[in-house]
């Protein structure tokens, strides 16, 4: 059967709405939960990224903090204001922007970070990654599943393709699919390019 492609921006607003809908119920018992996203230095692309998530807080009715700490910090600073989130309770995200200047040890800061709070990338964390291979579902990838699932039922033993233009393409989702419906997975970087000759070549079932 040839490749189907998800409609992004639908689902996004599919999913924006669902959530305004839960984040009420959560303010209506005084709770309000909050993201703290660390941008470190002036990198553009990276500022306008981190802007539209704290654009997405806004909309959605959740807290939010932006920490922009100078290019020039160490791995000691970062781990320190790591820590620091972590014991904050009005904190229930982290988000580490990367990538991190060359001097600072991005595995050990991402590492750091309460998997509780797990954020952009909670499967680095080793603990979430015992918790994907024993069957425990962590942060996004439950819901990535969902919505797939949502849009085209998921047959054992078929076959799912994830392709992503960045570079951190998320193995445990992959894991988390193969164990649950004893799947195919590939998973590979790619742009728009070779997705439209991949999407050519599924409609004329060579792959």
């Amino acid at each position: 059967m040839p490749a189907r492609s998800l409609d992004g921006l639908k689902i996004r607003d599919e999913i924006f709405s669902e959530l305004k809908s839960e984040i009420a119920k959560l303010h209506a018992q005084g709770i309000r939960p909050g993201l703290a996203a660390v941008l470190v230095g002036e990198n553009p692309a990276s500022q306008l990224y981190v802007k539209s998530k704290i654009a997405a807080c806004e909309q959605l009715g959740l807290a939010s903090w932006m920490h922009t700490p100078p290019a020039s910090v160490s791995t000691d600073y970062m781990l320190q204001l790591v820590r620091d989130l972590n014991a904050d309770d009005n904190v229930d995200g982290i988000l580490i922007q990367l990538p991190l200047p060359a001097q600072i040890d991005s595995k050990r800061v991402l590492e750091s970070v309460d998997p509780a709070n797990g954020g952009e990338y909670p499967v680095f964390h080793p603990e979430a990654q015992i918790q994907v291979t024993e069957g425990n579902v962590t942060s996004g990838i439950d819901a990535t599943l969902e919505r797939i699932a949502s849009v085209e039922p998921i047959q054992p033993g078929g076959s799912l393709t994830a392709a992503t233009a960045s570079q951190l393409c998320d193995g445990a989702s992959g894991v988390l699919v193969m164990n649950e419906n004893a799947l195919k997975v590939r998973l590979f970087r790619a742009r728009q390019r070779v997705l439209k000759a991949y999407r050519s070549a599924s409609a004329d079932g060579k792959i």
